[in-house]
């Protein structure tokens, strides 16, 4: 395997370790830890295919959360470095490490809940689209679309305000925020 130009004036770095060679590193995979089981988004108690609840639904709210990764530690560092440092590359790499079973489970979502299910990328605010040049959503919704071989559409929804990082909230805030944020 030969050696790009790139990798020579930029070298890949473990986002969360900095070690040479990949941008997640083999050590640093072993510390994602999958979920145990899916969640529902506001009581953050069990929850088939991580639905909801009946009592926590909310009107304009979330139906639902697949949950891959729990949010610590290193997935904070790597999500953190693929929004922030501008690396396109890092999604990509995100996308390599996620096991199997998430992509069953949410081809069984998709048939179990949806005649036809679509991927749908939440768009960025003009605002902060270009501030980072690109949209880290978009690039994994597409890589979605080709695993779940369906069709990414755009038009749906987009942002209605500008508001700092939803990574400076706690979880709660963090919800209500994305949702106050994003027009259907």
């Amino acid at each position: 395997m030969g050696i790009s130009l790139l990798d020579l004036l930029f070298p890949k770095l473990c986002f969360n370790c900095r070690s040479l060679g990949r941008y997640i590193c083999t050590e640093c995979k072993s510390k994602l830890f999958c979920t145990p089981y899916d969640i529902c988004p506001y009581c953050e108690r069990e929850s088939i295919y991580g639905l909801t609840h009946g009592v926590c639904a909310q009107l304009y709210g979330i139906d639902g959360m697949l949950n891959i990764f729990l949010y610590d530690g290193a997935l904070q560092k790597i999500i953190k470095a693929i929004k922030f440092r501008r690396i396109r590359g890092g999604v990509a790499s995100l996308i390599d490490v996620i096991p199997g079973g998430f992509w069953e489970k949410l081809i069984g979502f998709g048939a179990t809940f949806f005649d036809d299910l679509e991927v749908m990328a939440v768009p960025l605010h003009k605002k902060r689209y270009k501030e980072r040049g690109f949209n880290q959503v978009d690039d994994f919704a597409q890589a979605c679309a080709i695993m779940l071989q369906k069709k990414c559409v755009y038009a749906y929804c987009a942002h209605a305000l500008y508001a700092a990082p939803i990574s400076t909230c706690n979880k709660s805030r963090a919800i209500h925020k994305y949702v106050q944020c994003v027009c259907y």
